[in-house]
């Protein structure tokens, strides 16, 4: 015990006892245990011990003759915690400091490299060699998140805003939503809404000096609901009470009660603040118990949320720093990584040529609002590579018809006049001919319809140019004379339900086209 005499003057008792009972009734431990402990010990008797120099907060354990000192490191910025979250899923960061501004080419990167590292490679082997853009954009094109003819029409370098940033956060969150196979059920649950809440408080609340992030748990924002309301489908009520909840807490403040805005059918305080402030209903009733669609943000109020916590917080368009958009995307990736994304692939058939044979009809002269049939003739003949293409314009200048539609009779006449080589089908029911139209598409074939909406007065013809099928949704890719939407694939053109289109051709011209490349012409007409 001499050891243990010589280091323990000055020791307080209780310590000392502690080391004594501890080497007395150990034996399967080292007989140098007791002394380990003792050596490990950073005391000095009867005085202070002063931290050694750090970074770090300094804490001092005090006794009566004795201060041991530790040393807690100071807590890292919100910033520098989100860094560390998009280099976890691979996200790059290229050095930016927390008040960088942001383009918009920054946030399609961003968008980009988070969706990848959640759902995987986006494949554009399919995209135009025409679509001029960055490999950015090309991707969320191909995702139908980007729309380039009323969007962004190329990688502006203007700094994007707050609900810019906001605006693109949602949409690439919904495509990921979409990749996930329980999205099968409609139903929005109270883990949808916070998502949402998640990334504006994330976005909106974020302050460059913060060590920790304006974010929500369900149990926070439903209490004292518990786990079980969480676990049931949204509700109106439950999605006001935790916009309301959550608005409240980051903004310091009590949402107001209006008298015009209280709702006839709940006492609920929370309903009645969100009333015409979070929840838009249609009537004067307030539906508490009304459920809705994952995807619908209207029903959620997602947008409302974002659009009310940002004009409290936020400046109206203020450029959004780079530590706040990091922020969101930090949530984002931590939200989507619990995400069971579907391994099922697309089934794409794409039909094009490698050269441009679009037409817009809108620049087809006097009658273009109408000419979607002539201009429908000089597609198929640019897809077939006629060696001489009348325009849509000088046929509807031989044809003029008062401005009318044209028929499918004349259609047929004219294109056999100009030497196109063409088949005819006839659609009978949905079912077979969608098997009948998918055979023709895969044969490197499109298609000439004319088809009505049931909304609509008048027909309208298009070419069908491939489809794409995703589980049991087989969508047909449309080239659409009257459109000038940038598709999936960075030509002109869009997809539409298969059964809803050959449900309009059924009700207007029962039969369609079949238009082979160049390549099959002789196979055709042998």
């Amino acid at each position: 015990m001499k050891a243990i005499s010589d280091f323990s003057r000055g020791l307080p008792v209780r310590i000392l006892t502690v080391l004594l009972v501890l080497a007395l009734t150990v034996p399967a431990i080292s007989g140098c245990f007791a002394y380990d402990i003792i050596k490990l010990l950073p005391f000095k008797t009867e005085e202070t011990v002063e931290s050694e120099e750090s970074s770090g907060a300094s804490i001092e354990i005090t006794t009566e003759n004795t201060t041991i000192a530790t040393t807690e490191p100071e807590p890292e910025p919100v910033f520098v915690q989100d860094l560390a979250v998009l280099e976890r899923y691979g996200v790059g960061v290229d050095g930016k400091t927390n008040s960088s501004k942001v383009s918009s080419g920054d946030m399609f990167e961003l968008m980009v490299e988070s969706y990848e590292a959640i759902a995987g490679e986006v494949d554009i082997s399919l995209m135009s060699p025409f679509y001029e853009t960055s490999e950015h954009i090309r991707k969320l094109t191909r995702l139908e998140v980007y729309y380039s003819d009323y969007f962004y029409p190329s990688e502006d370098p203007a700094e994007i805003s707050y609900s810019g940033a906001s605006f693109w956060l949602f949409e690439i969150y919904r495509a990921l939503l979409e990749k996930t196979p329980e999205r099968v059920d409609e139903r929005a649950y109270p883990s949808d809404l916070l998502a949402y809440i998640n990334m504006s408080s994330a976005l909106s609340s974020w302050r460059p000096e913060a060590i920790e992030k304006n974010v929500f748990s369900l149990s926070n924002l439903l209490r004292p609901l518990g786990a079980f309301k969480a676990s049931q489908p949204l509700t109106r009520l439950n999605a006001a009470r935790m916009m309301v909840a959550a608005y409240e807490q980051s903004t310091n403040k009590s949402l107001e009660t209006w008298p015009a805005n209280k709702p006839v059918d709940t006492e609920d305080i929370s309903a009645w603040k969100a009333n015409n402030f979070f929840v838009w209903p249609e009537s004067e009733y307030f539906e508490p118990d009304l459920t809705g669609a994952w995807n619908d943000l209207y029903f959620l109020g997602a947008d409302s949320y974002d659009w009310q916590l940002r004009s409290e917080l936020q400046p109206a368009d203020q450029a959004c720093p780079y530590g706040a958009v990091v922020s969101a995307f930090a949530v984002l990736l931590e939200t989507a990584a619990e995400f069971e994304i579907t391994t099922d692939t697309e089934l794409i058939v794409l039909n094009e040529r490698p050269y441009p044979w679009y037409i817009n009809q809108r620049e087809t002269g006097e009658y273009g609002a109408v000419n979607c049939m002539p201009s429908c003739i000089e597609m198929s003949m640019r897809y077939q590579n006629l060696t001489v293409v009348p325009s849509a314009e000088s046929l509807r200048a031989a044809w003029p018809l008062d401005g009318m539609g044209w028929t499918d009779i004349l259609a047929e006449d004219l294109m056999i006049e100009h030497g196109l080589v063409f088949g005819t089908a006839y659609a009978t029911d949905v079912e077979t001919t969608l098997q009948q139209m998918m055979v023709e598409l895969d044969a490197g074939n499109i298609l000439y319809v004319m088809y009505i909406e049931d909304y609509a007065t008048e027909g309208h013809a298009v070419i069908l140019k491939g489809y794409r099928v995703q589980g049991d949704i087989i969508e047909f890719v449309v080239s659409d004379p009257d459109s000038s939407q940038i598709g999936p694939f960075g030509y002109v053109e869009y997809l539409r339900d298969a059964r809803i289109m050959i449900e309009g051709i059924l009700k207007h011209v029962p039969r369609y086209f079949v238009i082979p490349p160049e390549e099959n012409v002789d196979e055709a007409m042998g």
